[in-house]
This record gives structure tokens, C-alpha cells and sequence, in this order.
């Protein structure tokens, strides 16, 4: 399914069913399709990475998703394994464009990242040893049970993951699938789990911004919840009930495989971009379903309505080949218009050039003629391939080797009578392919390095029995559609027995490793618990050391018996305004819907779709005239109405996602109502300001809910004034309260829910009353020890306890610290020159307009229709990035280093005659190449060193500061010697409880802490983070909040390497640097949370 177009018109349908991830709900199960963050961590934004730094991003990339969503029960990763043979087809044509497509031998082959190549066995061998590592390490990850799908299991990885949930789920389990293929969403749906998010990195980005794809910490991610699409596609089908829900989900997925799959060539006419699945929901209703019968059940086809769907899908057919001919013709005429003689010409045609099969022609006189028997097998292949495509989805593999031989789909019109004689009572379930049959199968002359050597001189050699199988070149068809990747691959279909047949005498010629890549392999499960051995050995010892005394051991992992499978929505499901906290629901709040045209904004510029817009209710018929008086103008809220929501210790705003919130006041148009001291409420009539505020507030609210999640409400007649939840708060004993933001602000009583109902309650910030010491520090449990001196911040081990409420504690032995003078010493030297916009024009002697231009974004469309961006992107696009080391923002206006003045210099030097026309650009909008370049090569040639000289950019936060190379050097060099000395370990006895921090308080209690550049901290996370516990580091960066000086994200160099750690873009020893979240940090320079009283006493 064409991505990313399909995930785009279903955010743009339904806009209320995706939202930026700002907020996690609690899961059960994480599981991973691995192909997509392999991808990503490759070869991103075509950067050339070693084989190292791949694994190290991949290795990454899992820890911050599952440190991201904090799986209780699963985490299951999944990298595709050997493929059915219907989508063999598909990767081979995708492989062989890739192939003629990558500009240098040097540069990363993709293709590798195919089962049974060296490079996925590498990688497989790698994510196990991670696996065994996090299992040893991290505490978090020995809670959920650990399952690894590595590339030698067959199946894709979407369809491993959907497998296992379908074999082990139960009521009400709450699932995360990450992944970037739009199939997740057809299989989810197909599950029948209201309970199923689907988390996904940001697709559309304005192309001045360029995100390192390989490191999440600098990607968005968007969660899709179909809790939400379940809903969307209740309204979707409204005119059809009553109806049974799951069974129209079902054909809901059907349909939309008649649009766009990996094992089926699309419909002719029938596209994405061209509202295909507009029609063919319209033509679903026509069919009338709950009457006549459902398109298939679990994978079964209704062959009946089938054939009506299709009928009525020939008349768009029709009207579509009217279309054209009126567009083509110069004259028209009714009698053209009608003529079925020349659709069938038509359809001829198709068929003649496309496939070179002669078509007869029909018997026009019936209204749907049989086709013709030369398209007869086309059409059989066809309806048996959806039933096969069906049976894949609903219920799991029904033939590895069934597929569909031809490279375009039938006329709709050959498809409107006898579907039912094309049926398959079943398909046989043979053996899958072998990964070196796929890699044969798959892979061009081009990757031949990429197989075996004894097999490769079958892809080159010209006396070769399969030298017909690898064209060099090969022809592609567009078939209608608009992109490149689209186009169809014209090359022939594999002949398995013939590919067999040659590669069988060659099997003896394999190495005993090639003999072991070529078997199928089983899937595991990481116990934690202690295996038999004392060492887990590196796949890559020259920059992995092995793992002593792992506290892990693999074992075959045996899925529930297939019998046992339950399909459709399990009973005792919750459903509608009864789902579980952090799963959103459009019952929560009455409304009324429809669709039409709205022009939401949920990616960069305006709709053109109709989408769902929602209209909620007014406060008129939620809330009786005891509530609110509506006699006055404007409505004024009753004082009891608005005492009762002031008396709500919290309340639900910005529907459907209902975040938490403290109310403190109630605004109306004529006032704000709130509730003093003793409890009285007050009313201070509005001035001429706080009208002002009210009226820019409410009409900021209503338009963003309405642009950008197509809610329409009635205009604001009541505001609620609330803090919002940001954390827990512990308190001494161990007692939890919820903690809400300082800041207030006004949300719509419209979207918002007063009474409290189930999500409410998540379980995660519920408040708790005092426990018992011995339960609140169990003995042997670490913490972290806020004493004052030089044991500041250290990781302790709790050993017993002392009369009264005394802990006794062992501070654990750590390395003695670096004088933080010497540190501050470093961080001086540093200090860089930095130079005005003008001084930036004035040094290179060029005008301002153009120096604005040069340091920015300048969006200009080529010729050939390509997008180039002429300005460096030194400074902010829309996103907020700069360049590390080349600008800052000081005090509002932009200033830059010399290294941006060379740049610059550089540039103008380069191409002399392009850079004084930038002065005449849009700096936003759209400009046009044939103002600018006299020719393509031209435009192509500073293409091509501006990206080469972004590639050198390291993009960061706008509000990013941090250390250069050199100083981080020379800070690492001073600590790793002074690290030889170190200091405990200590007993200490009768500690005050309020001196150590347990480990599960940090997110709550150290979320306001101040971070400087070159600060030392500790990492006090044992668990969900890549770094061990009690390890210490300094800050080398930091994302500061302009306006409120909070910091929002710390960049550190710890003292250690760990698995996942980066060079933090060459500034720093590999496997050293990360960016962390401030609450993972104790900072030990700046002690904001010492206690200085003590009763305690060392050992």
C-alpha cells in the first residue's frame, strides 16, 4: 500500500485519529517491525556509515522506543525473514530499481538488507548479544517478557508480530506497534483490538529540514490510535446500520486492498491520490452489506457481493474512460460520450499494450458481457490472489508459494460476472522458500556481491541457464501513477524449478558459514535468569567487549497452539466510552458528525479531502438552564454551576484525548468566577485586558481544534482556567500526590469532561498514602545518596535499618571527581567570537538580502520538477533547527561564527554568478530554477555541493548549546586520568530517609533541576536507559527553553563507553555520548537537592 500517501489520506480523512506523541498510555505489549528502524540507522539521509556505527544506531534506536513506552508484558521484535512468493515479486522489481539507481558501487547497497545476506546475519548475531546485555543490565528489561524474530525466520515482520498477538492475546491487553508500513494499520484493524496504537516517526517535514534519522532523540513521532479509526469508520458507514461493527472493519480492510498491496497490482483507475478509495467505499454502501451479506468472513469471500461491488465499481470505470476521452478530444458529443463500442475499444487497448493479449470484443448489448477467454486466466489469478491476500491477513500464512504472474490487474469490466467459478475451497500450505532462493530470486547482477560466490557467476555469466533472470537494463511502466517508485518493473517472473535446477550443483560449493545462512532458523525468548556459562561472547570484538556473568539465557520460544486462535473481538472487550485510560474514544462527549470539505491542516498546507468533521454539542443540551443563562447575551454561567466545576479536584480537557487538569477559575464573557480562601466564590468582572484575553483565547482555541482536528463547536460561552498535570510528587514516608504545572491556562468547557470517569485512572498517577519504611527501601534495593560531602550523589545499596526511621546504607565505590574549576577552565577557552548578520555581510562583501538568503532556506522547483534548497540552513527553518557551531540566537537577532563567514565566503566564490540573484528570492515561497540556472547541469551542480556541505552540518534544537570537539577532548583526557583514584566503599548508618533518592521518584522528583555546560552528573536510572546505574558524566550540551529556562533535554559524555552510545556527531569517543531526559540526571556539580543536617554515622 503506497506509502506515504495512503498513511497521509487517512490522517487527512479522520484528522482526529493521529496526534505528535506528547503523551504515553500505559502498555502491555511493544512490538517492533524492525526493517524500518534498520533502514533508517543504514543509510540515513545517504550518509555513509560503517557497519559499526549502523548496529550502534540500531541498537539505539530499540532502547529509546522501549524506554519510550515502557512495555509491562512483551517486547517483541520482528525482522523479516524469507517473504511469500507473492511478495517476492514485489521486492524484486523495488531491488533491481534500487539497484539501477544507487550512483556509485562505493556507496551503501540497501539490498543487503535482505534475509540471508551477511550483513542481516551480522546484525541478527548483534541484536542478540544487545538483547543479552539489557537483559544482564537493565531492570527494566527483565520485566516483559523478550522475543526476537531475526531475518532466518520466515515471514515479513508485520505479519510475525500480528501472528503472535492473534495466537496469545486476551481481553483488554493494550498493544504498541512501531512501524512505517501502512499495512500495521490493516492488520491491526483486522485483529479486532480497540486497544492498539500504532507509533510512527514523522513523515512530512518541510525539505529544508534535515533530520538524522538514525537518532530518535532528534525525531517526532506521531501515535495513530485506532481506537480512534474504529470509531471514524462507525461514522463512515453510519447510513448502513444497525450493522455489526467488526464484520464492516473487516471489509473495510478488503476494499482497501482492491487499492494498493504488495501481492496484487492495483485496479486500473483506482488510486490513492485520485479518491480510489472514496469510490470504492461508495460502491461498499451501494451493496448494502448487513442485508446482503458481508464481502467475506475471516478471509472467506462472498463471491455474490463481490461481483455486485464490482459492478458497480464498472460504472466508474465507465465514467472514468469518459473522462478522459472528453478531456482528450476537442470536439464532444453525447453520442461519444455513450459509446460503449469505444470503452470496449478502450479496455482493448489496455489489454494489447499493457500485456499483449488480443481481446475481442464483447457483446456490447448485455449490460455486463462475460470477458473474453484470452483474459479469463487473468482474471482467475486475480480473484484467487485477493482470496489468498485475505487468508494472509485474517488468518496467517495459507500457501508460501502462491502468487499472482502477472505484472497489471484486469479491467474491472472483465470482473463483473462469474467470480465465483475463479473460487479456492483452499490453498496448500507448503514449505517456505530458502533464504538463498529468495537472495536469487530478489536480488540484481548489481548486489551479486550480496550471495554466495559460487553462486554469482549464475547472475553474469553469458552461458548462465538463468542469465535471463538479471537484465542489466529493463523497462518501467508509471501505469498512471506519478512517482518513480511507483512505476511498474517490467521484468520477467522467476521460474523457481529453473532457479532450483541451477543453483543444486553449486550446493557443495558453499562454506560451512554460507551452509548455516541459508537454514531457517526459530525464534527466542531472553530469559532472565543465569545461564550456564561465565561469558556471552562479541560478534564484534574489535568494538564490543564480551559480556561477563550475563544474567540471561535464550531459549526457543513455542507459540500457543494455531487451534486455540480466537478471531473477532474477544468477549469482556471494553469498547466505546469504557476504554482504558490512554486510549482515546469519540463516545467520551456527545456530538454529531459529518464529512465534507474542511481544509484541515494536519501536515504542512491545507486538505483538499473531505474529512470527518466533528461538531461537538452545545452546552445547551449537555448542561440544563440551571447551568448556564441562556437568556442573557452573551450566556453568563450560573454561580452553582460553576462552583461545582471549581469544586472537581481535577477535570479532562482537549477532547478526545482528555489530558488531566486542575480547575482554579472559570471565565465567561462577562467574568472570571473563582473560589478564595474560605471557600466563597468571587467574581471580578472582565476590563478591558481581560476582554481582550477572552476573546483572543477563545478564537485561538475554537481555530486550532478546528483546522487541525476538524472540531467545530459553537463559540466559546465558558472557559476553564486549569493547571496541567505534570508529574507525581512524593513526599516524605513515600506518599504521591499529583503535581500540576505552575502555569495556568484557559481551555474550553466544549472539550472538556468534569465528571471523572475510567481514564481517569491510570494506575501510574494514582495517589498513594505513606507506606512502611521497610516497603518504601527494601533491603538490598539502590538509591541514591543526597548527603552532604563528597558522597554527594552516589549509588548506595540499602543494608538494614536503624532505630526509629534511620536507614543504614552501603555507598558503593566510584571514581574521585575532577575539580570543577578545572572543568569551568576548559569550558573558557572556548569562548568563540561571534559576529551580527551585518558584520557577516560586511566581511564578505555582499549585500544583506543575499546573506539572508544564503544563511537560510531559499525552496526552488528545477526544470525536471525536483525541489533544491539554495540557502546553508544556518539558521531556524520551520522546525527550529540551527547548525551546531555556526549561529546562535542572542538576544533575538542571529549571529554567526567565523566558520560561518567562510561558509559563506565559500559560496559566493564557488558559484559567482548565482549568488547575487538570490537577493531577488522568495525567502518563503516557492521560486522557479529557469529565473536562476541557465541550465539543469548548472542547477545540479550546486545541488550537489550544497548537500555535500549540509552532510558536514550538524542540525540541532534552536535553543541547543554545547561544547566543541576540542574542549569535550580535553575534558575526557583530565577525567579519565583522575578516574584511576577512587574513593569507598562506605557504611554509613542511620541515614535520614530524606538523604537518599529511590530510583522510582526520579521522574518525579528531579524534573526541575538547573543544568550548566561542563556540569558533572550521574546517571541514577537502574533501568530503561542505555547507561549503567551510578555512572557519572559531564554535561557537553543542553537544550535550554528560551523564554523559561528550563531545561528540556541534557546532552552528556559519561565516563564510560556503554552499548548504545554515540560520538555525539564525531565530538566526543565512541560509545560515550547520549541525550537524556534532566530527571535520568543527578547533578553533582550544582547540588540542588543536598541535606545538610546530620545524624548519620560512617564506618
Amino acid at each position: 500500500m503506497g506509502i506515504p500517501k495512503y498513511f497521509r489520506w487517512l490522517s487527512e480523512r479522520y484528522p482526529l485519529s493521529g496526534q505528535l506523541l506528547t503523551q504515553v498510555p500505559e502498555f502491555d505489549g511493544l512490538y517492533l517491525d524492525m526493517n524500518g528502524i534498520i533502514h533508517n540507522c543504514s543509510h540515513p539521509e545517504g550518509k555513509s556509515l560503517t557497519e559499526s556505527e549502523t548496529f550502534i544506531n540500531i541498537f539505539n534506536y530499540i532502547d529509546f522506543v522501549f524506554a519510550k513506552i515502557k512495555p509491562k508484558k512483551v517486547f517483541y521484535m520482528a525482522i523479516d525473514g524469507v517473504a511469500p512468493r507473492a511478495k517476492m515479486n514485489e521486492q524484486r522489481g523495488r531491488r533491481f530499481r534500487a539497484a539501477a539507481e544507487r550512483q556509485s558501487e562505493s556507496s551503501f547497497d540497501s539490498n543487503c538488507i535482505t534475509p540471508g545476506t551477511e550483513f542481516m546475519a551480522r546484525l541478527t548475531e548483534g541484536i542478540r548479544y544487545f538483547i543479552v546485555k539489557k537483559v544482564s543490565e537493565d531492570k527494566e528489561w527483565q520485566q516483559p517478557k523478550i522475543i526476537f524474530s531475526g531475518h532466518e525466520v520466515p515471514g515479513e515482520g508485520e505479519h510475525k508480530i500480528v501472528d503472535y498477538i492473534r495466537k496469545h492475546r486476551t481481553p483488554n491487553e493494550r498493544h504498541c506497534l512501531y512501524g512505517l508500513d501502512a499495512d500495521l494499520i490493516m492488520l491491526g484493524l483486522a485483529l479486532h483490538e480497540p486497544h492498539v496504537c500504532l507509533l510512527r516517526e514523522e513523515v512530512f517535514r518541510p525539505a529544508s529540514i534535515k533530520v538524522d534519522s538514525s537518532d530518535p532523540q532528534f525525531q517526532r513521532f506521531f501515535l495513530f490510535h485506532l481506537s480512534v479509526l474504529r470509531g471514524c469508520l462507525e461514522k463512515e458507514f453510519e447510513s448502513l446500520k444497525p450493522f455489526d461493527l467488526e464484520r464492516i472493519i473487516d471489509d473495510y480492510v478488503f476494499i482497501n486492498m482492491l487499492v494498493g498491496n504488495d501481492f496484487l497490482p492495483t485496479i486500473p483507475d483506482l488510486k490513492i491520490g485520485d479518491d480510489g478509495i472514496m469510490v470504492l467505499m461508495d460502491a461498499y454502501r451501494q451493496i448494502d452489506p448487513p442485508r446482503r451479506g458481508y464481502l467475506h468472513d475471516q478471509g472467506v469471500v462472498n463471491f455474490t457481493q463481490l461481483q455486485r461491488l464490482m459492478r458497480i465499481l464498472s460504472k466508474f470505470e465507465v465514467a472514468a474512460y469518459q473522462h478522459k476521452k472528453s478531456r482528450d478530444a476537442k470536439e464532444k458529443s453525447s453520442e461519444d460520450i455513450e459509446d460503449r463500442q469505444g470503452f470496449y475499444e478502450y479496455v482493448a487497448h489496455y489489454y494489447k499494450v499493457k500485456m499483449n493479449i488480443d481481446y475481442p470484443i464483447p457483446n456490447i448489448d448485455e449490460e455486463f458481457p462475460s470477458p473474453p477467454e484470452s483474459v479469463i486466466p487473468l482474471c482467475s489469478d486475480y480473484i484467487k490472489t485477493i482470496q489468498w491476500v485475505l487468508r494472509y491477513y485474517f488468518t496467517g500464512m495459507p500457501s508460501w508459494s502462491w502468487f499472482y504472474p502477472h505484472h497489471y490487474a484486469p479491467r474491472i469490466a472483465d470482473l463483473c460476472t462469474g467470480l465465483e467459478k475463479y473460487g479456492v475451497d483452499g490453498f496448500e500450505l507448503d514449505q517456505p522458500y530458502r533464504p538463498f532462493e529468495q537472495l536469487m530470486s530478489v536480488l540484481p547482477a548489481k548486489s551479486r556481491s550480496l550471495i554466495p560466490q559460487a553462486y554469482r557467476k549464475l547472475m553474469v555469466d553469458a552461458d548462465s541457464p538463468i542469465i535471463d533472470f538479471y537484465p542489466e537494463k529493463f523497462d518501467t511502466d508509471l501505469n498512471g501513477k506519478q512517482m518513480p517508485w511507483e512505476a511498474v518493473v517490467l521484468i520477467d517472473f522467476i521460474n523457481i524449478s529453473r532457479l532450483r535446477a541451477a543453483i543444486l550443483p553449486l550446493a557443495d560449493m558453499l562454506t560451512t558459514e554460507e551452509q548455516a545462512r541459508n537454514e531457517l532458523g526459530r525464534v527466542f525468548i531472553f530469559v532472565p535468569q543465569a545461564p550456564e556459562v561465565n561469558e556471552y561472547p562479541s560478534p564484534f570484538p574489535d568494538f564490543l567487549p564480551s559480556i561477563s556473568n550475563p544474567r540471561c539465557r535464550m531459549e526457543p520460544f513455542e507459540p500457543k497452539d494455531p487451534s486455540s486462535i480466537k478471531y473477532g473481538i474477544l468477549p469482556g472487550t471494553r469498547s466505546s466510552d469504557q476504554l482504558l485510560p490512554g486510549f482515546p474514544s469519540l463516545d467520551t462527549l456527545p456530538h454529531s458528525a459529518s464529512f465534507r470539505f474542511h481544509h484541515v491542516r494536519v501536515f504542512l498546507q491545507d486538505s483538499g479531502l473531505e474529512s470527518l468533521v466533528v461538531n461537538l454539542d452545545p452546552l445547551r443540551k449537555r448542561f440544563p438552564s440551571g447551568c448556564i443563562d441562556y437568556g442573557t447575551s452573551p450566556p453568563t454561567i450560573h454561580s452553582s454551576f460553576a462552583k461545582s466545576i471549581l469544586s472537581k479536584k481535577r477535570v479532562f480537557v482537549e477532547w478526545p484525548y482528555l489530558r488531566d487538569a486542575k480547575p482554579i477559575a472559570v471565565w465567561d464573557a462577562f467574568g472570571r468566577h473563582f473560589v478564595d480562601d474560605e471557600g466563597i466564590l468571587q467574581v471580578v468582572e472582565h476590563g478591558r485586558d481581560e476582554k481582550d484575553l477572552w476573546k483572543s483565547k477563545t478564537k485561538r482555541e475554537t481555530n486550532f481544534m478546528s483546522k487541525r482536528m476538524a472540531i467545530t463547536m459553537e463559540d466559546p460561552i465558558v472557559m476553564i482556567e486549569a493547571h496541567m498535570f505534570e508529574t507525581m510528587e512524593v513526599h516524605p514516608g513515600g506518599a504521591r500526590t499529583r503535581k500540576y504545572h505552575k502555569d495556568a491556562f484557559l481551555f474550553n468547557l466544549n472539550a472538556t469532561i468534569i465528571e471523572e470517569g475510567l481514564w481517569g485512572q491510570d494506575p501510574r498517577y494514582q495517589e498513594l498514602c505513606q507506606e512502611p519504611l521497610a516497603s518504601r527501601h527494601p533491603l538490598g534495593s539502590e538509591v541514591i545518596y543526597l548527603g552532604k560531602g563528597q558522597n554527594y550523589g552516589k549509588a548506595a545499596v540499602i543494608s538494614g535499618y536503624s532505630e526509629g526511621t534511620g536507614l543504614n546504607i552501603d555507598i558503593q565505590p566510584a571514581p574521585s571527581e575532577l575539580p570543577h574549576e578545572d572543568v569551568k577552565r576548559f569550558i573558557e577557552q572556548e569562548d568563540e567570537v561571534y559576529y551580527s548578520m551585518e558584520d557577516v555581510a560586511e566581511k564578505c562583501g555582499l549585500e544583506l538580502e543575499i546573506v539572508k538568503r544564503l544563511v537560510g532556506s531559499v525552496d526552488v522547483k528545477t526544470k525536471k520538477g525536483s525541489r533544491i534548497d539554495l540557502g546553508l540552513n544556518l539558521v531556524p527553518s520551520p522546525r527550529g533547527k540551527k547548525a551546531f557551531g555556526y549561529s546562535r540566537l542572542n538576544e533575538g537577532a542571529w549571529c554567526f561564527t567565523a566558520a560561518a563567514i567562510d561558509l559563506v565566503k565559500e559560496y559566493s566564490t564557488k558559484f559567482p554568478r548565482i549568488v547575487p540573484k538570490l537577493a531577488n528570492l522568495k525567502l518563503n515561497g516557492l521560486n522557479y530554477s529557469d529565473k536562476i540556472f541557465e541550465s539543469e547541469v548548472e542547477a545540479e551542480s550546486i545541488n550537489s555541493w550544497l548537500k555535500n556541505k549540509s552532510d558536514e552540518l550538524f542540525q540541532v534544537d534552536i535553543n541547543f548549546e554545547g561544547l566543541n570537539s576540542a574542549s569535550i577532548r580535553d575534558i575526557i583526557y583530565n577525567i579519565d586520568d583522575d578516574s584511576q583514584k577512587t574513593v569507598g566503599p562506605i557504611n554509613v548508618s542511620n541515614v535520614e530517609e530524606s538523604r537518599v533518592l529511590r530510583i522510582k521518584d526520579a521522574q518525579y522528583q528531579l524534573n526541575s533541576q538547573h543544568f550548566s555546560i561542563g556540569d558533572r552528573v550521574v546517571n541514577i536510572m537502574n533501568g530503561g536507559c542505555s547507561v549503567q546505574f551510578g555512572v557519572t558524566g559531564f554535561v557537553s550540551g543542553a537544550i535550554i527553553n528560551f523564554k523559561t529556562k528550563d531545561v528540556t533535554m541534557v546532552e552528556v559524555v559519561f565516563d564510560e563507553p556503554f552499548i548504545a552510545g554515540s560520538n555525539l556527531n564525531n565530538r566526543c569517543p565512541d560509545f560515550r555520548g547520549i541525550c537524556l531526559q534532566p530527571w535520568m540526571l543527578l547533578n553533582i556539580t550544582n547540588k540542588q537537592y543536598e541535606i545538610t543536617t546530620c545524624t548519620e554515622t560512617q564506618k
